[in-house]
C-alpha cells in the first residue's frame, strides 16, 4: 500500500435514488434536509447532483419517522445526534465524482476502454455506488487522461502499466526497474519527436507543391 492510502478500497457512496428509494420527498424538502445536515452529502456529480454517505439511508429513515410524527426539519436538527442521524463533517468545497458515462467524455476514450483500465488496475475508482458502480474524482480522471495520451501515441499495455505505477507510487515496483522503464519511454518519445518533425517537414513541402500547381 502507498503511504497516502490510495491502495485502500474505494469508499462507498449513495445516489439520491438509492437514499430515497420507496419515498417521495419533493426536491425542496430534500434540499432542506441537506441544509440542516440531516442527510450527509459527501460529493457531487458532474451535474451538481449529490452523492451521500453510506449511512444516509438509515439517517433519512429515522428523520422521516419524526417528520410523519409532525416534527419540522429545524427541530429534528437539534436532536439529530440523539436519534442516530449521521451528521456531515465540516468541509470546504465538495469533490466531484463522475460515473463512467461522464468520465469517458472528459477522458476521451470509450467506456469499454475505461472499464478495461479499471479492471487492469491502471485506473483506480475513487468511490463506488451502493450498487458497486465505479466513480472517478478529478485526480483519477487526470490520470486516465495521461493514459489516453500514451494510447494516442501508439503505446500498449506495458507502457500503460508502467505509467499507472508511476501515478500510484507503487511500492511493489522496484525503483531501479521503474527508472529503466521511464528511460525507455523517454528515448521512445525523443525518437517520435524526430519522426514527427520529419513528417511535418514533408507535409509542408507537399502542401507547397500542391499550392504552386493550383
Amino acid at each position: 500500500m502507498s503511504d497516502d492510502g490510495r491502495d485502500a478500497a474505494p469508499r462507498r457512496v449513495l445516489s439520491r435514488a438509492e437514499v430515497f428509494a420507496g419515498m417521495t420527498p419533493g426536491p425542496s424538502f430534500v434540499r432542506e434536509l441537506e441544509r440542516h445536515g440531516l442527510v450527509s452529502v459527501v460529493a457531487r456529480d458532474g451535474g451538481g447532483e449529490p452523492w451521500y454517505a453510506m449511512g444516509a439511508r438509515a439517517s433519512v429513515e429515522r428523520v422521516m419517522k419524526l417528520v410523519d410524527a409532525g416534527y419540522r426539519a429545524t427541530d429534528i436538527a437539534v436532536i439529530a445526534g440523539k436519534i442516530g442521524v449521521e451528521r456531515p463533517r465540516r468541509r470546504g468545497r465538495l469533490p466531484v465524482l463522475l460515473g463512467l458515462a461522464a468520465a469517458v467524455e472528459e477522458i476521451g476514450v470509450d467506456e469499454a476502454t475505461l472499464r478495461a483500465w479499471l479492471g487492469a488496475g491502471y485506473v483506480r475508482a475513487s468511490a463506488v455506488t451502493g450498487g458497486g458502480a465505479p466513480l472517478l474524482d478529478a485526480e483519477a480522471v487526470a490520470g486516465a487522461k495521461e493514459l489516453a495520451d500514451w494510447r494516442v501515441l501508439g503505446f500498449g499495455d506495458e507502457t500503460l502499466a508502467t505509467w499507472a505505477a508511476v501515478q500510484a507510487g507503487d511500492g511493489a515496483v522496484h525503483n531501479g526497474d521503474l527508472l529503466e522503464r521511464i528511460n525507455v519511454l523517454r528515448r521512445s518519445c525523443v525518437a517520435m519527436r524526430k519522426v514527427a518533425r520529419r513528417v511535418e517537414k514533408r507535409l509542408g513541402a507537399v502542401e507547397k507543391e500542391l499550392r504552386e500547381k493550383r
